[in-house]
């Protein structure tokens, strides 16, 4: 019994000793997002030739975070997301839907299944919005 405590006192004693690596909290950001586009009952089905696909991205902001796509050639792509969508700085992070349900971590493919490449350029000044269907959900007007 003794040698099971003195163990113990050995390990407590180690780990006070060892560095302390603070935990940060994880916090909820706004994204850009489109108050017209919402959640909906239902997606017509069509496919578009060159969907807007890349990895997920996510830089923090004064105000948020700007979540955007890095395609196969390192190009980034500004996205405009669904009306409630926000960002948690977990690690990695993650796009939240207007549930708080995560949707897609940074590093993560994703491919707007509807949304076109030549719609929009992709710039800070021009970005894609998400909408139509993707992650198993339909976005868009109304409803």
């Amino acid at each position: 019994m003794l040698r099971v405590l003195a163990l113990a006192a050995a390990a407590v004693g180690v780990a006070a000793c060892g560095p302390t690596i603070p935990t940060p909290t994880p916090a909820v950001l706004p994204v850009r997002t489109d108050a017209t586009i919402h959640r909906k009952a239902g997606c017509e089905a069509f496919a578009i030739g060159r969907p807007v696909s890349g990895r997920l991205g996510v830089a923090e902001l004064a105000n948020g975070a700007d979540v955007f796509l890095v395609s196969d050639a390192s190009v980034i792509m500004h996205v405009i997301w669904p009306a409630g969508f926000t960002v948690i700085t977990t690690v990695p992070a993650a796009l939240l839907d207007d549930r708080g349900a995560a949707l897609y971590r940074v590093g993560e493919r994703v491919t707007l299944e509807q949304v076109s490449i030549g719609d929009h350029t992709g710039t800070d000044e021009d970005p894609y919005l998400a909408k139509g269907l993707f992650a198993g959900t339909c976005w868009g007007p109304g409803d």
